[in-house]
């Protein structure tokens, strides 16, 4: 191993050199092997423990819940058991039956059902639990992780909801019979309610299914419907609600050009909650304070967001992803939060969240947005439809006659403040993750500027992008902090995906390092060799396929020190 001077370039290639190197980290199967990695490695899963212990607090606190509610409606309910007396035929009599195990279950997850579909509306209470971040609350209670949370109950009550029903269903396919009884007297001494069995039941016997949706009795007059008939409308009613909204909640179908048709489809949530509430008989205890937070949650929100602001300007970079500049509103935000954007030209009642990569110092409003969509995809196509690198707004009326206003609501989720408390700082992105980790080395650059309210003295930056087109999104940005304060920035960007050997000269070649470095060896006759790295890391062995081609092992670390004037570099190869 080799020991070498510091070197004078930003960026270190990751560069595979066969095939598609990296899969997507969000695929099923790279998310199996991580957690498989995670689960039997002990140095990982401790870290993975510690590094989520709000998380798996809550997890905990919540299953423990969830146990303790079934197991008391199961107890209950068992307690709660009559007896039978069955007089008449019907099947040839029945003598001393108990209310079945089915009803147990049913009524061991509908309380499950109460707790969870009341526990759907806190989680996304935005503002409200962005108050009890900045309470502090945060450092216990990770409220950032809100909408997880939201879905993996919605995925739990999904389950109970099918349980409960199933149940139910079993109960009425084994002992339909006990829903079409009409008492008749009762035993003081033993605690024994008799019943007969009406005329009608002894001829055509009940249908099971009739009997989920309708109930017994007949279903005959407004109090027997009270009794019995609703359970079954509204219970089938809220299966076929569920099925609608969940239909249009996928993550990749939301993500898609889909995602008016989710917005409008997870609206269904005011039917569920109607009959919800008529369906379950103790329901409203349960919904009574998270409806009423989520009530307070949707007015706060209708007043922040009827205020307006102008679109200033709208830069489009490589990568399909475009800067939407705003007039800053009135709105008071800090690094690394997020607001929720509504344009009315294109949808009056779509709000869409997206990171404000700007500082709070700025005089502007900026968003980077990546089109991912069809919602993203009409906002650039209405402000800049021509994709010209820069186009002046500033107007709140388009040269078309729509309006061009905005409406902003926010700012949410955690603010980054505490990262300036310390002295060193590592920040970690990916992709078009940067937009949040931007409006921090904008505000960790004013500070620097101004000396105030910043301990940092070292920031250490990574990003790592699959291809080369995402360094021109906050290009000039990182260039300033590190021209402008080398002592603090040490940036690294990565990439780890395919590129193509002119990408790669285009990249490294045309760097400011670069051209600085050859004007050097220009003016200084004497030198030959001037200072440029490329870094390459070999995922694959290659062998050389042509006299003079290297040879590579997987894991080699390819570094190119030097590059004379016709273009070839000399390097060494740090073989691991």
């Amino acid at each position: 191993m080799s020991t070498h001077k510091s070197f004078n370039v930003i960026t270190n290639i990751w560069i595979a050199f066969k095939g598609n190197t990296i899969r997507s980290f969000h695929s099923k199967k790279t998310t199996l092997l991580k957690y498989k990695a995670i689960l039997t490695t002990k140095d990982l899963l401790y870290d993975w423990i510690v590094g989520n212990w709000q998380k798996w607090i809550c997890i905990a606190l919540w299953v423990i819940i969830n146990l303790a509610l079934w197991i008391e409606a199961v107890i209950r309910y068992y307690k709660s058991m009559t007896v039978l007396d069955f007089v008449g035929s019907f099947r040839g009599g029945h003598q001393g039956i108990l209310s079945p195990f089915w009803i147990m279950m049913a009524r061991g997850f509908g309380q499950l059902l109460n707790f969870n579909c009341a526990l759907l509306l806190p989680m996304v209470t935005r503002t409200i639990l962005t108050i009890l971040q900045d309470l502090k609350l945060g450092a216990l209670i990770p409220f950032h992780k809100n909408i997880v949370f939201h879905r993996y109950i919605a995925y739990w009550v999904f389950v109970c909801a099918f349980l409960h029903g199933l149940a139910h269903y079993f109960n009425y396919a084994c002992c339909t019979f006990q829903y079409f009884v009409e008492p008749s007297g009762a035993d003081p001494i033993n605690g024994i309610t008799s019943v007969v069995l009406p005329e009608r039941m002894v001829v055509n016997e009940p249908n099971p299914i009739t009997t989920a949706w309708w109930g017994g009795l007949g279903a005959v007059g407004i109090q027997n419907w009270l009794k019995t008939t609703k359970y079954g409308v509204t219970g089938n009613l809220l299966w076929i609600v569920m099925t609608i909204m969940y239909s249009a909640s996928n993550k990749s179908y939301r993500r898609s050009s889909n995602f008016t048709v989710f917005w409008f489809l997870h609206h269904f949530f005011i039917a569920f909650f109607v009959l919800l509430l008529i369906h379950g008989k103790n329901f409203w205890m349960w919904f009574l304070g998270p409806g009423a937070l989520y009530v307070l949650e949707r007015v706060l929100r209708n007043l922040r967001g009827s205020a307006v602001t102008i679109v200033k300007r709208v830069h489009y970079l490589k990568g399909n992803l475009f800067v939407l500049v705003l007039d800053k509103p009135s709105m008071k935000y800090k690094a690394g939060q997020y607001a929720f954007v509504n344009v009315p030209m294109i949808t009056p009642h779509e709000w869409h969240p997206f990171t404000i990569s700007s500082s709070p110092k700025d005089p502007y409003l900026t968003f980077h947005i990546r089109v991912a969509g069809d919602w993203t995809g009409a906002l650039r196509d209405s402000f800049n439809p021509e994709r010209k690198p820069t186009l002046e707004v500033d107007t709140p009326v388009g040269p078309d006659g729509r309006t061009c206003l905005v409406r902003v609501d926010g700012p949410f989720g955690t603010e980054a403040d505490s990262i300036f408390n310390f002295r060193y700082v590592m920040l970690v992105a990916c992709g078009v993750g940067v937009t949040p980790y931007s409006s921090i080395l904008s505000e960790l650059r004013h500070r620097l500027k101004s000396g105030k309210n910043n301990k940092v003295k070292k920031c250490f930056f990574y990003w790592m992008n699959r291809g080369d087109q995402g360094w021109s999104w906050f290009g000039d940005l990182l260039n300033e902090c590190e021209d402008n304060y080398p002592d603090v920035f040490e940036i690294r960007t990565f990439v780890t995906g395919d590129i193509s050997k002119e990408a790669i000269e285009k990249t490294v070649f045309s760097s400011e390092e670069y051209l600085a470095n050859r004007r050097a060896t220009l003016q200084n006759q004497d030198r030959t060799r001037f200072n440029v790295i490329l870094q390459a890391k070999a995922l694959y062995d290659l062998e050389p396929e042509e006299e003079g081609q290297l040879e590579l092992k997987e894991n080699d670390i390819l570094i190119v020190e030097t590059q004379d004037k016709s273009g070839w570099g000399t390097g060494i190869n740090k073989r691991t």
